[in-house]
């Protein structure tokens, strides 16, 4: 084991940082390795710093649901992984669960579909992803949001075609100051970090407070996001993912998608964590 010590020299001071720990990292890396980019020879024994082995995703995981060793670089277990509420039979345009597995459109959605450039949900929100949201929406549960956005991004990758921005679903200044963070932008920067589509955090904008929707009936979270959202620039012919959480009546994502089609933009298409199983409110 070798040991580094860094001083970090400043016009005034000294400081000593803790010591960066150097550990062999053998064969069984390599693939791990290669996929962060990295490439080390499985023939020889290579030393890597504890930053970069944290990187790696070398250290132990945990799970965050049964809170025993994961055993992979993923802070989630094989048995928790494959019991999640996956969203498997959904309608295409606006994610409500269906008894088929035929990937054709809802009785409500063929009628008149509320979103109809689509919908991108590949969970329930039920279970242990109602849990990990929640922790991540009021608790700052950093680690779980993280988690859950790196299961999504693996499903919004597969969407065709793929948009041109991701615009997140923008929170008050009142309820930003409160909250400190909004979970739908972290989750649009973990997405765009790992599909490699720039997020914008600029263009849309709420422009009053509105009650939290939670608290309110369907016909009053259709009104109580009238001119709610504005948008900053001009989006002709973009193609635009809107990013939040949880897609719940769907007042709120419709409003701000109408809002982005107004700017211009041409596809509006909605991603989200998680669907509640009922299509209340659509």
């Amino acid at each position: 084991m070798k040991v580094a010590r860094i001083i970090v020299r400043t016009g005034i001071a000294k400081f000593r940082i803790f010591p960066i720990v150097m550990f062999p990292i053998v064969e069984k890396t390599t693939v791990l390795a290669n996929r962060h980019g990295a490439h080390l020879n499985p023939k020889s024994t290579t030393f890597l710093p504890f930053g970069t082995l944290w990187k790696f995703g070398l250290l132990p995981g945990r799970c965050l649901l049964c809170g025993l060793p994961s055993q992979r670089a993923m802070d989630l277990c094989e048995p928790c992984e494959y019991a999640l509420p996956w969203n498997l039979n959904a309608c295409p345009l606006c994610a409500l669960p269906q008894a088929s597995p035929v990937a054709r459109r809802c009785v409500e959605c063929q009628m008149n579909a509320p979103f109809p450039d689509g919908v991108c949900s590949p969970f329930l929100y039920e279970d242990d992803i109602a849990k990990l949201l929640s922790r991540a929406k009021f608790r700052a549960g950093f680690a779980s949001l993280a988690l859950v956005s790196e299961l999504c991004a693996m499903q919004f990758g597969a969407q065709q075609p793929k948009p041109d921005l991701l615009i997140p679903v923008p929170l008050s200044w009142r309820r930003m100051a409160k909250r400190g963070y909004n979970q739908s932008a972290l989750i649009a920067r973990y997405v765009s970090k790992s599909l490699g589509i720039p997020v914008d955090l600029r263009t849309l904008k709420r422009k009053r407070h509105t009650r939290p929707q939670s608290e309110l009936s369907r016909s009053a979270r259709l009104k109580n996001l009238g001119g709610a959202f504005t948008v900053r620039r001009d989006l002709s012919g973009k193609s635009v993912a809107l990013i939040d959480d949880v897609l719940t009546t769907g007042a709120t994502v419709r409003a701000a998608s109408n809002t982005l089609k107004k700017a211009g933009a041409q596809r509006v298409t909605i991603w989200v964590c998680a669907r509640t199983p009922s299509n209340e409110g659509l």
